[in-house]
């Protein structure tokens, strides 16, 4: 499987690409570019919830909040998960994760997961989904 833009292949910041036809969907006359570039990420949150079986009333734990966590979170709110919480090592992230709804942000500067859950959240989620990678 080749994957745009992960070594050694090039990405798609080009002003052509050739894409086979099958990958493509025509974006309707009224999404702008940087719109339709937001579906991609938003897809992963649509998955993530329709795999793990996510219903109204929900609480739903999120790790990581950059923009696939972000998306997911905006997808959980939307589907009427009660409480979704995002954690991440990030405050900015968090921050804008409490602007888009989080009910309950914890930062988890040393990475204990478990840790921030049982201490800071207040409840047991009924699912966990990851979204979170870190380089560092």
């Amino acid at each position: 499987m080749v994957f745009c833009a992960t070594p050694p292949y090039d990405g798609l910041l080009n002003n052509y690409y050739k894409h086979p036809a099958d990958y493509c969907f025509k974006l309707p006359d009224h999404l702008i570019m940087e719109e339709g570039a937001l579906l991609e990420p938003l897809s992963y949150g649509v998955a993530a919830f329709q795999r793990s079986d996510v219903r109204l009333a929900s609480e739903v734990l999120i790790m990581g909040g950059g923009l696939i966590g972000l998306a997911t979170l905006i997808v959980g709110e939307t589907i009427g998960a009660s409480k979704v919480t995002v954690i991440d090592k990030k405050q900015d992230r968090l921050d804008i994760a409490n602007s888009y709804g989080a009910q309950n942000v914890e930062l988890n500067n040393n990475c204990n997961t478990a840790e921030a859950v049982q201490e800071h959240m207040g409840y047991t989620p009924d699912k966990v989904i990851d979204c979170a990678c870190s380089s560092d």
